[in-house]
């Protein structure tokens, strides 16, 4: 199960990381939150720590029990609750 959550979770990162690549400068700033610059930041490292956190830990690989995971899904979540949303209305879809 741990593997699971593990690796699941760096789907999603990688998932969100993708999505905002596809929306322009321009719809981030129409929107008036985090610059796309920013965002793709928050992912990329997010990936990276979980990466290195949680890489070589077999017993619990970057899990729920780590902060940095915590973190990653906070802003992960807010990306798709808050920012997805928004740019997807300027984009008019």
């Amino acid at each position: 199960m741990q593997f699971i959550i593990a690796y699941g979770s760096l789907a999603l990162i990688a998932w969100a990381f993708v999505d905002a690549l596809r929306f322009t400068d321009h719809d981030y700033r129409e929107v008036g939150k985090l610059p796309r610059k920013v965002w793709l930041g928050v992912f990329l490292f997010a990936f990276a720590m979980l990466l290195w956190l949680g890489a070589f830990r077999f017993d619990e690989p970057f899990g729920p029990r780590s902060i940095m995971w915590a973190a990653a899904m906070l802003m992960i979540g807010l990306y798709f609750y808050d920012q997805r949303p928004k740019l997807q209305q300027v984009r008019g879809r």
